[in-house]
């Protein structure tokens, strides 16, 4: 071993700083997959619009309250759905059903110190059949406030692929019949 003031240098310490190196690198490649991930995550799907979160529905007759709310709206291809139950199924996340209508799918589920609603709506428009996802967190500690800030950006990227997913990769039971003759 030598000495020089208060610094020592152990000739069997090189070990550790391999190591340490190793794990700085290894650190600095888990940073770049991360914000490659982020990279992919920050554009939204083109064909997915973010809207208030409807009034007139089952969610929206929780009343004022929420800590967060969102809804986002796309556009329901002809013939993908034949009900409201059959969107619900395309989500590969379902809590449990707390309420439901002719139109609507109202669901709820908790998370560390915060309860949440999920809200599957179809509804007919002018042009067409829409399909609107809404979310509304109500916290119920400050650990539920701090939860959601770490996940709310990752919930915002999230949940328009979610949605456009249940559209483009719907489980095949829930497509409508498309008309055509079917074998004996």
């Amino acid at each position: 071993m030598w000495h020089s003031g208060p610094f020592r240098y152990d000739m069997k310490r090189p070990r550790s700083n391999r190591r340490t190196i190793f794990r700085i690198a290894a650190g600095i490649l888990l940073l770049f997959v991360v914000l490659a991930a982020l990279a992919l995550l920050a554009t939204r799907p083109v064909d997915v619009i973010e809207v208030p979160p409807p009034e007139d529905s089952l969610i929206g007759a929780l009343g004022p309250g929420a800590d967060y709310a969102d809804a986002w709206l796309i556009e329901v291809p002809h013939g993908l759905f034949s009900d409201v139950e059959a969107f619900y199924r395309a989500s590969p996340e379902r809590p449990p059903i707390v309420e439901r209508s002719e139109e609507e799918i109202l669901a709820r589920g908790s998370a560390p110190g915060l309860d949440y609603w999920v809200s599957y709506l179809l509804q007919d428009g002018s042009r067409g059949r829409y399909a609107i996802l809404s979310t509304r967190v109500e916290y119920r500690a400050a650990v539920g406030r701090l939860y959601f800030t770490a996940v709310r950006p990752v919930h915002r990227r999230i949940v328009p692929r979610m949605l456009q997913r249940m559209l483009t990769h719907p489980p095949e039971a829930d497509r409508e019949p498309s008309g055509a003759a079917e074998g004996p």
